[in-house]
């Protein structure tokens, strides 16, 4: 299963504001009710403080998680899949720690922890971490 949250507007851990929408296949006869897509927007927090008090921030869209990450649906299948092609892809996990943070400095975590906390709910289970990840998770 997959737990779907919305970002924060604070600027908590030196995070962007930010909001996510997302689009579920609802609206006729038959919908299956599930989550399609999502659009997280954000503003640039030092660009917003640097405009001054007079100046609203410019909110803008970072990414679609189909179109930003690659993914065909977001079903927990395909985030599954994300995870195991992040693990081997360098480029594709930049993107999807820049889009974690926001587009902001944010959390410098390790590759591993990050991706482990995408898989598991428990801290008390890393079962999935070692299947996915491998057992020898020190050269991340």
């Amino acid at each position: 299963s997959v737990g779907f949250v919305a970002p924060s507007i604070t600027t908590y851990l030196g995070l962007n504001p930010a909001y996510r929408i997302y689009t579920v296949d609802s609206g006729y006869e038959g919908a299956s009710y599930r989550v399609i897509d999502s659009e997280t927007y954000i503003f640039n927090m030092t660009e917003a403080n640097l405009g001054g008090p007079d100046v609203n921030p410019v909110w803008y869209k970072l990414y679609s998680a189909r179109e930003g990450l690659g993914m065909e649906n977001l079903y927990p299948q395909d985030w599954d899949q994300l995870v195991r092609r992040m693990a081997t892809d360098d480029e594709l996990y930049k993107t999807f720690f820049r889009y974690y943070n926001q587009d902001s400095s944010g959390d410098e975590d390790q590759k591993y922890n990050v991706l482990c906390s995408l898989l598991t709910t428990s801290n008390l289970d890393k079962s999935k971490c070692t299947e996915i990840l491998g057992p020898n998770h020190e050269q991340w």
